[in-house]
């Protein structure tokens, strides 16, 4: 943990802020070369990009302040804490949606290109919590790896689970599965429900709000669109059966005309 990596002169150069700038790069160089492969469309990752920061840090910062309304200042604003997920995925999801339709990117397109590059985002940005010690770290724990933070945006002496830690690597395993599949397409509702489950299990719940004893509102969340997602894939799975058992019908069926033609 090292929130300040150095200083140039009286100024501080903050971990939070270079590791994130990292993964928007990181990002944006996945994104570039898959819109390339799949669509020809290496041009649009710029301005998606873009969209994607300005969006989900905006999206990220508000929900954050609605959810700690009673207790954030006007400070928090250049805090390197205060940042939910949720948030910045909605509006970041919102405002890549309107410039890919202004640019006339295909939704499959854009979907298949962007699932490795948000693992990889994902991963790079939680490296940037782990060094900034933002609160996002979890419960308590007497394991070898529980770590404190006592130097950090949201200090604790308290040994706790370095959920950051857990979920870039979480993150990292994602960006792999999502670049070896040859379907993505397919496969994006199983890869997509990982960080939506994980999190409901790993995201730290002392420093939430509680909406019922043991879980927040960011848990509550989670738990919603991991059931989505789990429903979604069913749904799909359920259509590949239904159409393989189609298919299979119809080849017994040509068989047995085939059969009577013969006889």
């Amino acid at each position: 943990m090292r929130p300040v990596l150095f200083q140039l002169g009286g100024f501080e150069v903050k971990s939070y802020g270079v590791f994130v700038a990292l993964a928007f790069l990181g990002a944006w160089v996945v994104l570039r070369r898959e819109l390339g492969r799949r669509a020809g469309r290496a041009d649009a990752a710029g301005p998606l990009l873009v969209a994607a920061a300005v969006g989900g840090l905006v999206g990220a910062r508000v929900y954050w302040y609605i959810e700690h309304a009673d207790t954030a200042s006007a400070g928090d604003v250049f805090s390197a804490a205060g940042f939910t997920w949720y948030g910045g995925v909605v509006v970041g999801a919102l405002a890549v949606l309107a410039v890919a339709r202004r640019l006339r990117v295909r939704p499959p397109d854009l979907l298949a290109a962007a699932a490795p590059a948000l693992a990889l985002g994902y991963a790079l940005g939680r490296i940037a919590c782990q060094f900034a010690g933002d609160g996002t770290y979890g419960r308590p724990s007497d394991l070898p790896w529980a770590m404190s933070y006592p130097h950090g945006e949201v200090p604790t002496t308290e040994r706790v689970h370095p959920t950051p830690v857990y979920e870039t690597l979480a993150g990292l395993m994602i960006f792999r599965a999502a670049v070896a599949s040859s379907r993505p397409a397919r496969a994006s509702p199983a890869v997509r429900a990982v960080p939506a489950a994980f999190r409901s299990r790993a995201i730290p719940r002392r420093v939430h709000p509680a909406q019922r004893p043991g879980h927040s509102r960011s848990d509550a969340t989670a738990a919603v669109r991991c059931g989505a997602r789990r429903r979604r894939l069913r749904a799909a799975r359920l259509g590949d059966k239904a159409r393989s058992l189609e298919h299979a019908a119809g080849r017994r069926l040509n068989a047995t005309r085939g059969a009577y033609h013969g006889c």
